[in-house]
């Protein structure tokens, strides 16, 4: 959960409630079809070798996958010992590959983030937020877009695939007087009651709400008794959320 002092005033239901209903980082990894792949290992065409190259049908990624830890001045470079990578997106270009410096990526203190582009063997950053990184992906069908959630800090992101540029989705946030409002000025706010904590996306209500793929709609759910909920409409090219009645 991120904390409401960073302005963010949304989060996971399964990180505050510590009971059937949680799961694990990696489980959602596991039920996203994730692949999980250890060094010297190979799946669905990937390789990751002994000196943290990825490698796909053979063909090398360009990057070495490595960590840079600061510690008394100098860095320690580490190799994460597994990697997990998502499913392709519709024209099999695109991937994304997520690792920590620890086997166990629940107890990792270090992750990284990163998009594969397979058609130029080329890896780039894919996260611009300090607080986690996502394990549930959408793909527009266009490839143009990702869609990027991370459940255990409630953050939504977006990624345009062509200049491979990567934009946090804040879809609610705290005023000091204690309303969920979204981002754009127009749009109507949202008073809590006292009992209202949060809201959160709701990952099945996800859809694309034009050809083009460039705007969609989610639902968030307040939270914690989810009584109540509200639907938003995202737009990827002016960055506006707006409310849909």
């Amino acid at each position: 959960m991120v904390d409401n002092n960073e302005g963010i005033f949304y989060a996971s239901f399964s990180e505050l409630f510590d009971n059937k209903s949680s799961k694990s980082i990696i489980s959602q990894l596991k039920n996203d079809d994730w692949i999980k792949l250890k060094i010297g290992k190979k799946k669905n065409g990937f390789e990751y070798s002994k000196n943290g190259y990825i490698f796909y049908n053979g063909r090398k990624f360009l990057e070495q996958i490595i960590f840079k830890i600061y510690g008394n001045d100098k860095p320690i470079v580490s190799i994460p010992p597994a990697i997990y990578i998502s499913p392709l997106s519709p024209n099999k270009r695109f991937a994304f590959i997520t690792g920590c410096e620890v086997a166990d990526i629940d107890k990792c203190a270090f992750k990284i983030f990163k998009l594969l582009d397979i058609q130029n063997m080329s890896i780039s950053e894919a996260n611009d937020s300090k607080y986690g990184t996502a394990n549930w992906v959408l793909w527009s069908k266009s490839n143009k877009y990702a869609i990027l959630h991370d459940a255990s800090s409630g953050l939504l992101q977006s990624v345009n695939l062509e200049t491979k540029k990567v934009k946090t989705l804040p879809l609610a946030e705290r005023d000091g007087v204690g309303t969920i409002y979204n981002i754009s000025a127009e749009n109507q706010q949202h008073v809590l009651r006292k009992k209202d904590q949060w809201a959160e996306v709701d990952e099945k209500s996800f859809k694309w709400s034009n050809k083009e793929e460039t705007k969609f709609i989610a639902k968030m759910d307040i939270l914690p008794d989810g009584e109540r909920s509200y639907w938003v409409e995202v737009d990827l090219l002016t960055g506006r959320v707006l409310e849909v009645k």
